[in-house]
């Protein structure tokens, strides 16, 4: 009957199989027989309600006894039941008068038409088969700033594993780091290889994708001073332990640590994203979001691949691989800045166009030309730097272009990991092959400058929706972009 009662006149906050479930709050005039105190034999029983209960169903409990009880009752009760179950360590209680004059103060506040209602939170009818029934907050309601929408890979394959949820944990930052609001992110194949599973590194599931990040600093910790909350930056998504040898050599990507922002560390396709203060890059004042979260990983890669490996000058001859992808944009850019004369390779003849209007000299058809014969009649003795990004289709031609003496920087296996070699030709011309992951966060800081004097310039083929994201990495491994392909997060 009690059971029955009690469903009656509370039915939007909590429902219950059995009154003795919560035995220990009921009043004692509806109690078959007193079950606490410190006598209590069985404490799981009074132990295993109190975990069911959410904060919003003890409110209730709180305003039903209030009516029922004696001034000090509920207080007294409630100390007895956290004792008996050991949890009175870690919770405070309030004096007595200061609880029951809170309580007092709260009952208007959840009463309507005879009714104890939460304010703001929509009420669903109860599912009476569970014995406690709590409302779970929907997502962007004022309780619910703990959780975010994010993109989670939750298996290793197709696009089908990336999937949108709404309540994911937001990022719990530490002292020396910085909560980022994304406002977009820029893909990589990177973002690709790692959704297929085919790294030798795979991150643990589920995961967040996305390393090239733009948006506003939500949110730092105690020890950061160089941002403020409301700063517009961008991240350089390399991330080391900033103590070893390496890293204050200026070459923290050499650190034995070294991670990547959405490799093994949750990225950008969230509404928020945590990194140490030392990733945190103001954005060019320029750019938009979307536009300056297409620049940091290309450009870092290719300005250690050119600048720092490539010790590229202005009479240097580079040829690049495709040109029209994000990296090649960034080689093809950077190279023409410094002066060189500059041979890229596309797929089209609107892609060799493009590629011409950034400031390549000469741009070759790769799936109709001989590529090695129209480097070599434009150069006979061949070119000083190849940027090969391809990988395993490309990467002997690659070596066939290159003069006595020239240096083949690599990254990037898009075709494949493998390559055979004729060894006796490299050491005779004294070749040199020089390896490129990512490069130093200093780099960043550099580039960010060029694009805000306008120097450079960031090109964005695509900007879909957050929600969009398995359409974008259909787009992006399709080849039909020009640049980049962006993330917009609202």
């Amino acid at each position: 009957r009690d059971e029955e009662r009690i469903r009656e006149e509370k039915p939007s906050i909590i429902a219950l199989e059995s009154i003795s479930e919560l035995s220990p709050f009921v009043p004692s005039s509806m109690q078959p027989k007193r079950v606490i105190g410190p006598t209590v034999k069985n404490k799981e029983a009074v132990i295993k309600p109190l975990k069911k209960l959410s904060p919003f169903a003890i409110v209730w409990i709180f305003s039903s006894m209030s009516k029922r009880w004696p001034t000090n009752e509920p207080t007294r009760r409630i100390k007895n039941t956290f004792r008996v179950s050991g949890l009175f360590s870690y919770i405070s209680l309030t004096p007595s008068m200061i609880v029951n004059k809170a309580i007092a103060c709260m009952i208007p506040l959840f009463k309507f038409s005879g009714m104890y209602l939460l304010p703001f939170i929509p009420i669903k009818e109860p599912n009476i088969t569970s014995s406690v029934f709590t409302k779970v907050p929907k997502p962007g309601n004022m309780y619910n700033i703990l959780s975010m929408k994010a993109i989670l890979l939750k298996g290793f394959g197709g696009v089908e594993n990336l999937e949108l949820v709404s309540h994911f944990p937001n990022p719990n930052i530490e002292e020396n780091e910085v909560l980022i609001r994304v406002k977009a992110v820029a893909l990589n194949h990177l973002d690709v290889w790692v959704r297929m599973g085919a790294l030798a590194v795979k991150p643990e599931l589920p995961h967040i994708l996305g390393s090239d990040v733009s948006g506003i600093v939500e949110k730092v910790g105690k020890l950061v001073r160089s941002v403020k909350e409301g700063d517009e930056v961008i991240l350089s998504p390399g991330l080391s332990c900033t103590v070893c040898y390496d890293c204050l050599s200026g070459r923290d990507n050499l650190c034995k640590h070294y991670d990547i922002l959405g490799l093994k560390t949750k990225g950008g396709y969230a509404e928020y994203v945590k990194v140490p203060e030392s990733n945190v890059v103001p954005k060019p004042k320029n750019l938009s979001f979307e536009e300056a979260s297409s620049f940091p990983l290309t450009y870092l890669t290719v300005w250690n691949a050119l600048v720092r490996k490539g010790s590229i000058k202005p009479n240097s001859r580079v040829f690049i691989w495709a040109g029209s992808s994000g990296v090649g944009v960034a080689a093809v850019q950077l190279a023409k800045l410094m002066g060189a004369f500059v041979i890229a390779t596309a797929g089209n003849e609107e892609k060799a166009k493009k590629c011409k209007e950034l400031g390549a000299d000469m741009v070759i058809d790769h799936y109709r030309d001989d590529v090695v014969k129209r480097v070599r009649d434009v150069f006979r003795d061949g070119v000083d730097i190849v940027v090969d990004h391809v990988g395993e289709k490309t990467f002997w031609r690659s070596i066939e272009c290159l003069r006595k003496g020239g240096k083949l920087v690599f990254f990037g296996t898009t075709t494949g990991s493998s390559a055979s070699i004729d060894i006796r030709y490299l050491f005779v011309r004294e070749i040199e092959l020089l390896g490129v992951y990512m490069g130093p966060k200093s780099d960043l800081i550099k580039i960010a400058e060029l694009f805000e004097r306008g120097v450079l310039k960031p090109v964005v083929d695509r900007v879909f929706r957050l929600e969009d994201a398995a359409s974008a990495h259909q787009y992006l491994e399709s080849s039909k972009h020009f640049g980049k392909v962006v993330l917009r997060v609202l």
